[in-house]
């Protein structure tokens, strides 16, 4: 039998059952849940969105100003090595990171993405980027909308989506090799992979703000929640624009 005790309010001089006491607890308990949860969601967007920002910033003013310099060997091996190392740091050192280091971190690898968007900007042209832009974006938009709805738990998915990455990895290693429509399937396969991971990525949003909340460290999880989505959208972006140039390709 359940000892439901009467608690006295000196101020009021009201009496309140504990039940009803407890009750409004676990409520505004939950209620902070939800709203520390969607702070935490429109940081990790808004710090997503400026660090794609940045990297197009860089792409544009790049490709207008030092054209030259994008297709220097040297030049573009150390932005290579140099996302390569700020990755590495990232993900390894993490957890030793302040949330002003990981910040920084995760605006150099922006920089130096920027580097990367300008080679295939000049390579594939204006107008097939900002084409595949705009429907990356779209596609961002659907795939973090169906992440939030969905009640399904692809939690499960995390394996088999590592080993879809490798498969994709070697592949593309293989269609810069062969081309032609083994080159464009990798390219399609690409956006639909890194679909599915943005779908993945968005459900952990909500891990990734419950954890913040348990190490009282939200600021620094907010960085490595953003990095992963922005992750996400560069890669189906590159992939998209791959796939646009050789249709058009093919057409003309």
């Amino acid at each position: 039998m359940q000892d439901n005790m009467d608690i006295y309010d000196g101020n009021t001089g009201n009496v309140y059952s504990g039940t009803r006491v407890e009750t409004t607890t676990k409520t505004q308990r939950s209620e902070r849940v939800v709203v520390e949860g969607a702070m935490f969601a429109a940081k990790t967007y808004g710090l997503m969105s400026g660090g794609l920002i940045v990297s197009f910033v860089v792409a544009i003013l790049t490709s207008l100003f030092f054209p030259a310099a994008l297709f220097d060997f040297e030049f573009y091996m150390t932005v290579i090595i140099g996302e390569l190392v700020v990755a590495m740091v990232f993900s390894f050192a993490f957890r030793k990171l302040s949330p002003f280091a990981a910040g920084a971190l995760f605006f150099t690898y922006s920089i130096l993405t920027g580097f990367t968007l300008a080679v295939f900007m000049l390579s594939f042209g204006f107008k097939t980027f900002y084409l595949a832009f705009g429907i990356t974006g779209s596609m961002f938009l659907a795939l973090t909308i169906v992440g939030f709805v969905t009640k399904k738990d692809v939690s499960r998915l995390g394996p088999t989506i590592s080993v879809m990455l490798i498969a994709l990895l070697i592949a593309s290693v293989l269609a810069f090799i062969i081309g032609g429509v083994f080159e464009m399937l990798v390219c399609a396969a690409g956006v639909l992979i890194f679909g599915l991971v943005t779908v993945y990525d968005t459900k952990k949003v909500r891990m990734f703000a419950n954890l913040a909340m348990a190490e009282n460290d939200a600021n620094k999880f907010v960085v490595y929640s953003a990095m992963q989505l922005y992750l996400d959208y560069i890669n189906i972006l590159l992939y998209m624009i791959r796939l646009l140039g050789i249709v058009n390709n093919r057409r003309s």
